[in-house]
């Protein structure tokens, strides 16, 4: 069998990509193209990038921008929860949301510190109100340096309750 593919790909069977692109030639790219979770260089401009969603990650963003991670665990006392319950309120006033995002945030933060003011708060509740804070937050405003400040702030209010309540 003779095959001429005048500078083509042939292929005798099947062909897995996984996901990605078959080029049985030359490619030709307008605009950049990224994959998976890796972006470098000066590839992002402006001050907002949009994000579907962000799991349990230390994120950095800007020419120059570092993240430390600090894997020490500070046990954190029901007083300085509170403390910090007090700075994320502070915090989500700065916030632009609509009416009902803004009263669900308001209710949700009410809620955790109600558990907080009982003998023995519950850690589900007060973790489903923080997380619902942090849903709406996100979801809201996209993601941008105050979101993620916030974001950051929210999962160690999460952190800190999984440390102190039962």
């Amino acid at each position: 069998m003779q095959v001429n593919t005048e500078g083509g790909a042939y292929i005798n069977g099947k062909v897995d990509t996984d996901g990605g692109d078959f080029v049985g030639r030359d490619k030709i790219v307008q605009e950049d193209q990224i994959r998976g979770d890796k972006v470098s260089g000066d590839k992002v401009g402006g001050d907002k990038i949009s994000i579907d969603k962000i799991i349990d990650a230390n994120i950095a963003i800007g020419r120059g921008a570092q993240v430390h991670v600090n894997t020490h665990v500070t046990t954190m006392t029901p007083a300085e929860f509170a403390g910090l319950i007090n700075e994320l309120r502070t915090k989500l006033a700065t916030v632009r949301l609509e009416d009902d995002e803004h009263t669900a945030v308001q209710q949700d933060l009410a809620y955790v510190e109600a558990q907080l003011a009982k003998s023995e708060p519950k850690l589900v509740l007060i973790k489903r109100g923080l997380n619902n804070i942090k849903d709406v937050i996100e979801q809201a405003t996209g993601v941008d340096t105050a979101t993620l400040a916030l974001s950051a702030l929210l999962q160690q209010a999460i952190q800190m309750a999984q440390q102190l309540f039962k």
